[in-house]
């Protein structure tokens, strides 16, 4: 199935709306993961991005299929950039698409609703978390070990000028312990 696809077919299975892109590229991170497919993800600085998603995205708003609403946050002081939120929420034309997959694609869409709800068993988490969640289990992965220490996993966050602390770590151990992809001990 497209990643066009299973964006459609996961916005709907996380409620019809996506309040933000990094929410939205953080949770179909760990889709692909429990999907076993590589959409391209990478080091980025909100942890794990991935450019095709951000493309099928782009697409999929082209298309009219979803709806992007930029949310304005003021100016970061630091940096003087400008702060944004971009929620998305599916459309008319969207939710016919929905429908013609499920009902051409039965198997694959239950696929992707069942690992969306996977997804989303690790509990409510905000954006931020999530990253850190992406950013350990990432870390984890790139690493090929099965057990590393928050300290570890922090230390080689630095290596991707990512700042996080352990309790972070411990807190997104967490996490990805409830969605059954690492132990904690």
């Amino acid at each position: 199935m497209k990643v066009r696809s299973v964006i459609l077919l996961a916005t709907d299975a996380f409620g019809g709306k996506v309040d933000g892109k990094t929410l939205l590229q953080k949770r179909l991170y760990f889709m692909s993961q429990f999907l076993g497919e590589d959409w391209g993800y990478h080091a980025h600085y909100y942890g794990p991005y991935s450019d095709v998603v951000a493309s099928e995205l782009v697409t999929l708003k082209v298309q009219g299929l979803v709806n992007e609403a930029s949310n304005f946050y003021g100016v970061a002081q630091e940096t003087g950039f400008e702060m944004k939120r971009y929620d998305y929420d599916l459309t008319q034309s969207g939710q016919e698409a929905i429908q013609w997959l499920k009902d051409q694609y039965p198997e694959e869409s239950g696929k992707i609703y069942k690992t969306a709800k996977a997804v989303l068993a690790g509990g409510e988490i905000g954006y931020m978390d999530l990253s850190i969640a992406a950013k350990a289990y990432f870390i984890m992965k790139a690493a090929n070990a099965e057990r590393l220490t928050t300290e570890e996993i922090a230390a080689k966050a630095r290596d991707f000028s990512w700042q996080v602390t352990e309790e972070q770590i411990r807190e997104a151990c967490r996490f990805l312990s409830e969605l059954q992809l690492v132990k904690v001990a």
